[in-house]
Order: structure tokens, then sequence, then C-alpha cells
């Protein structure tokens, strides 16, 4: 039965009351609609809002071994869907399945915000005992500068991240412990809209991984595999590395105790009611001379790029699926070449998202 998959990739904002996608957020989740083919099989649909030329449609289909039926917003009529599978569950996804009059078979959607927002990922983390020194949840403004203070006492520099937010998007960061006035007014704004930010030291990163889990309905879940994020100096997602093994420069005793932690955590989010795909992100960090994994970082209870990724990683193997306006710098053999996972035009236009692969 075909399956309809719906890239609402700007999800956290689409939980917020009210949200209406600008352009340009409308424009980002029709060029990155591609990614779908990571999991899609023939006869299954893709919503895109732009058009994908025949040539590239082609191209893609030879590449991907999959030939899903590409369908405007215009076109949603013509869906034979049974299925509805967007990234995550928000209010006007579950419009567009009573719309298509495709059953909902979903978390409650209090459950969904409750616990992809940061302060529940802040308390489970308090709960397992897995909390960071200078990490806090500030409500009010009362609560900001001290938190600011605190964070930066424990490690020269801070993060502020927004109680519903993505991929390092959002984020702020400061080396002193004080606020420029711009961000203190992005502050007070968020503060309105989301009732909460996370304050957190900056920590000195070495790498960073993403867990792929799953919850079943009943509450029985599963680890899929494990990725390591490329990520910018400020967050920023770049891509997914897929690697021969799945410790990623990680000593195997902390990896278990990591994936030990998280399996807590699954359990916890799988008793409030939730079911789908999770992906957690971790970090190894240097603490002085020596080594330590924050075992939970973010709670992506969605689809993820992470998760992407590693659907390329079961058809390909190693390799990276990498995220880039230009073609992938790589070293010059046949075996490096990379693929292009995304058309090069969309309604004519230039793709500024595309996405490569890379063995």
């Amino acid at each position: 039965m075909p399956r309809l998959f719906a890239g609402n990739f700007s999800f956290e904002q689409g939980l917020l009351p009210g949200h209406q996608p600008s352009r340009t957020i409308t424009r980002f989740e029709a060029e990155l609609a591609c990614i779908w083919l990571a999991v899609a099989r023939d006869g299954d649909e893709v919503l895109c809002g732009g058009v994908i030329s025949e040539e590239e449609q082609s191209r893609l289909a030879e590449l991907c071994s999959v030939r899903p039926k590409f369908l405007s917003p215009d076109q949603l009529d013509q869906s034979r869907a049974t299925e509805l599978v967007p990234w995550g569950w928000t209010p006007g996804i579950r419009q567009l399945a009573d719309r298509l009059r495709i059953s909902i078979v979903a978390p409650e959607q209090e459950t969904i915000r409750t616990v992809n927002s940061r302060v529940f990922g802040y308390e489970l983390c308090r709960e397992l005992n897995v909390r960071i020194p200078g990490e806090s949840v500030v409500r009010s403004l009362p609560e900001l500068m001290p938190a600011i203070q605190n964070a930066h006492a424990e490690s020269g520099g801070w993060i502020i991240k927004p109680n519903q937010g993505q991929a390092g998007r959002g984020q702020l960061r400061g080396e002193t412990p004080f606020l420029a006035e711009q961000q203190l007014a992005t502050i007070l704004h968020r503060l309105s809209k989301q009732e909460a930010v996370l304050v957190e030291p900056k920590l000195n990163r070495i790498l960073e991984i993403g867990v792929q889990w799953r919850i079943h309905q009943g509450g029985d879940f599963e680890l899929d595999g494990i990725t390591q994020l490329l990520t910018d100096d400020r967050g920023r997602y770049l891509g997914t590395a897929i690697h021969p093994g799945e410790v990623h420069g990680i000593e195997v005793e902390a990896m278990n105790e990591c994936l030990r932690i998280q399996s807590r955590a699954i359990e916890r989010i799988a008793a409030l009611g939730y079911f789908g795909p999770v992906g957690i992100d971790a970090m190894l960090f240097r603490d002085g001379e020596s080594e330590r994994i924050r075992p939970i970082q973010d709670i992506n209870a969605r689809w993820t790029m992470g998760r992407i990724g590693w659907e390329w990683g079961q058809k390909w193997g190693p390799g990276k699926w990498l995220h880039s306006e230009m073609c992938p710098a790589v070293t010059p053999s046949l075996e490096q070449l990379p693929l292009a996972l995304s058309p090069a035009e969309l309604d004519g236009s230039p793709v500024r998202c595309r996405t490569w692969w890379v063995s």
C-alpha cells in the first residue's frame, strides 16, 4: 500500500501555535524532499513543493533503485496513499491527513510536543543523573544572567538553546558572562513564545554521534544504529558519517554506558505514550586532561538527518551523507566521487541545499 512522505523539516516551528512557514522555509523543505529516496519504495509518493525535471527524476531513480511519484501540493487530490509519513507530527500535518482521509497513527500531539522539548530532555538528564555542571533551564529574565554566569564559570563559554529547536539553528553563543543587546531581545522573544530556554556551558567537543532508536506501539523499542554527526563550530548540521563499526572513536566501555543511559531514556519516552523514530545525540568532549561522554545532548522524537544517513548506509555501506551548496571536495579516486542525491534545479531555479553521498 502506498505511503505519502511529507517533509515538514521545520517540524519544531510547526509545533508552535499559529505557525505559518515562510517562503524561504517552504523552498527549503521542497529542496530536501528527495532525502525520502533513502526509505521510499516503488509506488510511494513524496510531497514536493517544486517541479523536478523528468531527466533528474530518471537519474535519481537509476541511482537509488527506486522511483516514487513526486506530488506538488496542488496535486494532492491525485494521492492514493493509505499512510502518511511526516518528518514529525504537527497540528498542520494532522490537518493534511484529515484532508486526504488518511487514518492518523501517531502519538498524542501533546506527548510529541513534550518529548521534543529541551526542558523535558533537561529533566530527564537530571533524573538519570547525567546533567552536565552549569546546565540550567531559564523561564524568566531574573534567572537569565545567573544561569549565563554559572555556565561561563564552568567552561569560559555558554550556549543558549530554544526549548523547541533543531540542528543548531536558533542557538546563541558567547565567550563572556554578558549578553549583547540583540541577544537579550532574542531571548525575551523566545521566552514569550516557548516559555523557556536552555543554558549550558560550551564543551570542548571531540566528536558527536547520533543514536537511532525505534519505539513500537505498545512500548517495545530497538536500537537501529549509530552514526557520526558532522557539524560546524556553531553546531550546525553538515552531514552524517556511517562507519564500518559503531563506536566511532569512543571507547567501548564508554559507548556501552552511553547506550545503557539512552535506553533508560527511551523507556521513559515510551512510557509517556510516544512511538516512532527517535534520534538521541551524544558528545565526546575533553574535560581538562581527560575525555568524557555526554550521553544525552539532544532528543529528537521524529525522523532525523542521522536516521536518513543511516538508511543510506544500509543501501551502500560505509560513507558520508553530506549537505552542501557546492559539490563536496573529495580525494581524486573513482571510489570517492560524490553522488548527487538531489536535483541541481527545482522549478528551473538552482537548488541551494543539495545532498551528496561519498563512499
